[in-house]
């Protein structure tokens, strides 16, 4: 692969005809550590076409084999559905032109910038069911693309009509020596997985992070890109930046199972769904089928509206890749920003009880403490609910608080002028 430098190294080519003048590049749309992308017109095939401009190398190289590598793995799956088109290339003054067909956006303005997932279940069913699709497609054909991320896929400006695009670390191994390949953000974690030693395929189930293996499986590696994506698509946010237990969010991951419900407004289905997905055994994590039908059979992704969280802007994403073996350095751009836990909101012990007065927890239904209210109103008791709030100071007293739930629905916490009378009064 090109260093990050390359798109500096090429110049400027916008209003310039080349292909013996069939084409006009007319717009630089794109650049990035590979080289540059032009909108452009075809005059073989009149339309309006996508060029990727790159630098060649010397033959032999490890830079060569990669391009070289990139185009035989995209001519492999060309015509299929979910891959976008490759029409032709060729080399012209020391310059990879690579003429492709143009989409109209990317998924990553479609995220962050037009917010079109916005609160919008069925198209986000729609469009990872696309993208689903097509990385099956693509499994089936014995590739792996190691970078999903949203600026890799193609989009329609509604946000369907999907197509994978940039296959410069795809491989066609079903065991990878590759380490560190991809974009950290979505790249699987680097843990040490304890698993039985009669399984043959223990050597797949290294991770893309772990710098202590000499291994791993892309094909676990592309699932676990997709459930990033599938979360920044729900909740505009990813809950970690890197899968490391260096990296704070993922750390708190390890340690709480149920850190995701504390970081994102997530429904408990899409939360279980998750919970599998990022399961630190590959062999626990649902096929590319199951992940499928998972996402179809969930009926709402988030809890709460997300209206008031900020959108992210471009310059947020994520875009750097790792150093691995066949790039010296990846460009870094700021990342997603995570989410911060909410460890300094207060706790809540919830207690079932006949009368609105009383602590005594009587139902087994309710958790005896969680951080946040149940989520399902059947575990909800009809008649009451009792709750005490503890502020997170050093031995700090607890103050119980009388409140009513609706019959079947949530409970209604108490204000702050009655968090205050009644800690008062208990005084």
């Amino acid at each position: 692969m090109p260093s990050s430098s390359a798109s500096d190294l090429l110049p400027d080519l916008t209003r310039h005809f080349v292909d013996d003048g069939s084409v006009q590049l007319l717009s630089l749309i794109g650049s990035g550590g590979y080289g540059k992308v032009y909108k452009a017109w075809d005059g073989d095939i009149k339309e309006h076409v996508a060029v990727k401009v790159m630098p060649t190398y010397e033959p032999g190289s490890r830079s060569a084999r990669a391009q070289a590598n990139e185009l035989e793995l995209h001519q492999m799956l060309n015509g299929q559905p979910g891959v976008v088109t490759l029409i032709r290339y060729f080399t012209e003054d020391d310059l990879l032109f690579v003429v492709l067909e143009l989409a109209a956006d990317d998924l990553a303005a479609a995220i962050s910038e037009r917010r079109v997932f916005h609160n919008n279940t069925p198209l986000i069913k729609n469009t990872l069911g696309e993208l689903i699709d097509a990385v099956e497609r693509m499994h089936e054909c014995g590739v792996y693309h190691r970078d999903i991320k949203p600026q890799n896929i193609l989009c329609d400006a509604e946000g369907s009509h999907i197509r994978l695009a940039d296959f410069g670390l795809a491989t066609r191994d079903e065991l990878s020596q590759q380490l560190g390949c991809g974009t950290r953000i979505y790249m699987s974690p680097g843990l040490f997985l304890s698993l039985p030693l009669s399984c043959s395929l223990l050597i797949h189930h290294t991770e893309s992070l772990n710098p202590t293996k000499d291994s791993y499986s892309p094909r676990q590696s592309d699932l676990w890109a997709l459930a990033i994506l599938f979360t920044i698509m729900i909740c505009e946010r990813t809950p970690w930046q890197s899968a490391e237990p260096t990296d704070t969010g993922f750390a708190a991951f390890c340690d709480d199972p149920c850190y995701l419900l504390d970081a994102l407004p997530i429904t408990r289905p899409t939360f279980h769904l998750l919970e599998r997905c990022f399961h630190p055994d590959p062999l626990e994590r649902p096929s590319l089928e199951q992940f499928r039908d998972a996402i179809s059979g969930i009926e709402v992704f988030t809890e709460t509206p997300r209206a008031s969280a900020p959108p992210l802007s471009t310059g947020e994403w994520a875009v750097a890749s790792a150093p691995n073996s066949e790039a010296e350095a990846a460009l870094r751009l700021a990342a997603v920003p995570m989410i911060p836990r909410r460890r300094n909101a207060p706790r809540i012990q919830f207690s079932s009880s006949s009368s609105s007065s009383s602590t005594s927890n009587s139902d087994a239904s309710i958790p005896a403490t969680c951080s946040t209210p149940p989520t399902s109103p059947a575990s909800l008791p009809e008649e009451g609910l009792s709750c005490s709030i503890a502020e997170h100071k050093p031995l700090a007293l607890t103050t119980r608080v009388a409140v009513t739930v609706a019959q079947k629905g949530r409970p209604i916490l108490p204000t702050c002028r009655q968090f205050r009378l009644a800690a008062k009064k208990q005084n």
